[in-house]
């Protein structure tokens, strides 16, 4: 079975499903090929949405005649599929899977022969430096109780040992590798919004009145370890973050 990882920064959904091949059953996680109403036969798209996000998915997707997609909820280490896909891709999603050997062992199994996979998520580097500031506003006095049972709910791993995990689930690398990239907010708000959508295994332990403090200390902490220069103004201008900092997203293709 050649199942390789691979790919490269910026890769698209449709150069990876490429929709003119003759072969298209595929697994995607979560639903990027709907989105991008991609054609494809006999597909089942695991979205990470809950209920009220699946429903709205079939709704959307399943109505027309000659629907060809199906929807469902599956623990992604948990995948009972056989021999039942040409392609299986996620995008930007399993860095929050822990154990990537029993994913993994999943794709292989749900991969028909001569299949392939295509994973695109965080790796090893990623936001080094604002896990860096979270995990010391974190550790303050006012904060400390809310955190003593969370472990790092990532897995952020290097090229090389993804590598070996690929090779023991049984498929063949083709491509793994780590590529640096920025992202940048316009400004503090906005580096404080990513924080609310991104950080939540960290604000959910925290009361609801509470986040926004929370928040807000790690904008203002994490601006003071990247030492900005007096006076620049934050609030309206374009700032790109350091590739240490925001979204130096390490992804591992």
């Amino acid at each position: 079975m050649d199942a390789g990882l691979q790919g490269q920064s910026g890769v698209g959904v449709a150069q990876v499903v490429q929709p003119n091949r003759r072969q298209r059953r595929l697994l995607d996680r979560p639903a990027e090929v709907a989105r991008h109403g991609l054609g494809v036969e006999g597909g089942t798209v695991l979205p990470r949405e809950d209920e009220v996000g699946l429903a709205h998915a079939r709704k959307k997707h399943l109505g027309g005649e000659g629907a060809t997609l199906d929807f469902a909820v599956v623990d992604a280490t948990s995948l009972a599929y056989e021999d039942r896909f040409d392609l299986v891709v996620s995008f930007n999603c399993l860095h929050w899977v822990r154990d990537q050997a029993a994913m993994l062992a999943g794709v292989a199994r749900s991969l028909a022969p001569g299949g392939r996979t295509f994973q695109h998520f965080a790796g090893q580097g990623n936001v080094a430096g604002m896990v860096s500031v979270v995990e010391k506003v974190a550790a303050c006095d006012a904060w400390r109780s809310a955190f003593t049972s969370l472990s790092f709910p990532w897995c952020f791993p290097d090229s090389d040992s993804y590598r070996r995990l690929v090779r023991e689930a049984g498929l063949v690398p083709e491509r793994v590798e780590v590529i640096s990239r920025q992202m940048a907010h316009e400004g503090a708000s906005a580096l404080a919004g990513w924080l609310r959508t991104t950080w939540l295994p960290y604000l959910d332990r925290l009361p609801e009145g509470r986040r926004e403090v929370f928040v807000d200390e790690i904008v203002a902490a994490y601006l003071v370890v990247r030492a900005f220069e007096a006076g620049r103004r934050v609030g309206g201008s374009s700032t790109t973050m350091p590739s240490a900092a925001t979204s130096d997203v390490g992804q591992n293709c």
